[in-house]
């Protein structure tokens, strides 16, 4: 009788230590990566009530945190609009996204209906991300202005006040699209050159509602953390939404 009971309190002990192993690797398969967004400054500029001094965009990145995850820093994605009820309309679409955990907000911005592209630069640049993590893995802060203006405020994008990638020379942000001669082009909108000008039939660019103000348009940007999970896979963080400009022709 107890020889009977001791084998069976055996085969017990095996059934419970193969459940826990199963157990543990499961769960093991059902591991989340979570990758810390960039944050916002004290500085958010508004196309309703932002003066021209004002009209960039401010923003730390943050590069701690990121367990499990190679940080490859952090893109930034941006529409042109030419009517600002649509341009409020999408903002507060996505700032539900944002603050919905059901959804990714970074597929729906960058798929229909918002369609939002990546800005990029005029020199040097990073496969892996627009702003490149920092070597000591300390946050930064980017400092993004789109475009000239009357020749007192420059295009151009500084990290810690320094020029993006450490050279001598100003990056400029570009969009990303090219006009009839293959050239891609800034965000200074000339009147002199219709080239320069946004068209309705550019990717960047959102006509819906027609123009607000002739001859001025409207910039939205979002700004994104950027890694990849052990397995190599792209993982982004959520987005964060960096404000909106004017940017008329001159």
């Amino acid at each position: 009788m107890n020889k009977a009971f001791c084998k069976k309190r055996v085969f017990l002990s095996f059934l419970l230590t193969g459940c826990l192993i199963l157990f543990n690797i499961s769960c093991g398969l059902d591991t989340f990566y979570v990758l810390p967004g960039p944050i916002q400054t004290t500085h958010k500029p508004e196309y309703s009530n932002t003066t021209v001094a004002d009209n960039y965009f401010e923003f730390w990145t943050v590069e701690t945190g990121c367990d499990g995850i190679k940080f490859n820093g952090t893109d930034i994605y941006y529409k042109i609009y030419t009517n600002t009820d649509t341009l409020d309309s999408q903002i507060g679409a996505i700032q539900t996204l944002i603050n919905s955990e059901t959804s990714s907000p970074f597929d729906s911005l960058t798929s229909r209906p918002y369609n939002y592209v990546k800005l990029i630069v005029s020199e040097g640049g990073n496969e892996a991300a627009l702003i490149p993590a920092s070597s000591t893995k300390s946050n930064q802060r980017v400092t993004i202005r789109l475009s000239n203006y009357n020749d007192i405020y420059f295009a151009g994008i500084l990290v810690n006040d320094q020029n993006l990638y450490g050279e001598s020379n100003r990056v400029i942000p570009l969009r990303y699209v090219t006009d009839d001669d293959n050239k891609t082009l800034s965000f200074n909108f000339k009147l002199s050159d219709s080239n320069s000008l946004p068209k309705t039939s550019q990717d960047d660019v959102n006509s819906t509602g027609g123009n607000s103000d002739e001859n001025v348009w409207y910039v939205c940007l979002y700004a994104v953390a950027v890694g990849n999970k052990p397995s190599y896979e792209t993982v982004n963080s959520n987005i964060l939404y960096l404000g909106s400009v004017q940017i008329p022709a001159q």
